[in-house]
């Protein structure tokens, strides 16, 4: 038998029940991660110490490579050019085959270095045709003279690792290719693939590696010497990409 007490004691317990209930739902999200205010590329140097600003051209658009607080900033809008003719936005250390193709400079490049490593985050993207390259580029120079490969002779390897972008499309992690730019034996491979804005990501060199596979691509074997490093961004035809590379290490 329900008493009047046992009765009105079940009636507070459903009006506190539905106080309760009337309440609004909270929930608590986790903060998001905050952008990078500060990377280890130093500041800006001239050639050959390096890193360089201010290596940029837009080939008709707008280019901007920059140090600022450690962390370099490059970006590509609206650009033009074409397969002979890119635009770019990078930093440099070294000596390169364009300046012209010659040895590493003294004490600048540890002749021990293994690898090369960038982090970066891409802030923005824009793309409905043409082509871009975000990458790590090793040069090296061949002390033991030129050497000779289908009609060209160079003395000096120009080779990427990047992620790269056509038409619209991320190129396959894996896909190897050879390029002749004129002043050296030119071959890249693609690891790193599907991208979007926001996530952190590394792309990382091997010093060695790079070298045999250029030369194994073109049939040639020689000893080579890394004379020069390039991190950035290049390409053409397409609206916008602005990408800041966070922090560099030479292992």
């Amino acid at each position: 038998m329900v008493t009047q007490n046992t009765a009105i004691g079940l009636a507070l317990i459903v009006v506190a029940l539905l106080a309760l209930s009337s309440k609004p739902s909270i929930f608590i999200s986790p903060s998001p991660t905050p952008s990078p205010t500060s990377g280890n590329f130093g500041s800006c140097m001239s050639l050959p110490q390096g890193w360089s600003c201010g290596n940029e051209s837009g080939q008709g658009g707008a280019a901007s490579a920059n140090i600022n607080s450690g962390i370099l900033s490059t970006s590509l809008s609206n650009v033009g050019g074409g397969s002979n003719s890119y635009a770019f936005a990078t930093t440099q250390s070294g000596t390169f085959p364009w300046s012209p193709c010659q040895a590493p400079a003294n004490g600048v490049l540890p002749s021990t270095l293994k690898s090369i490593s960038s982090t970066f985050v891409m802030n923005s993207i824009l793309n409905t045709g043409g082509r871009f390259h975000i990458y790590i580029a090793l040069y090296y120079w061949l002390p033991n003279g030129a050497q000779v490969s289908g009609g060209s002779s160079y003395q000096c390897l120009d080779t990427q690792v990047r992620a790269e972008n056509i038409n619209g499309a991320w190129t396959s992690a894996g896909t190897t290719e050879t390029y002749n730019p004129g002043d050296s034996f030119g071959w890249d491979q693609v690891t790193l693939a599907n991208l979007s804005v926001g996530p952190t990501y590394t792309l990382t060199a091997n010093i060695s590696q790079q070298c045999a596979r250029d030369e194994s691509s073109y049939g040639i074997s020689a000893p080579c010497q890394l004379a020069g490093i390039e991190i950035g961004i290049e390409g053409f035809q397409f609206q916008e990409l602005n990408i800041s590379f966070t922090s560099v290490s030479l292992s």
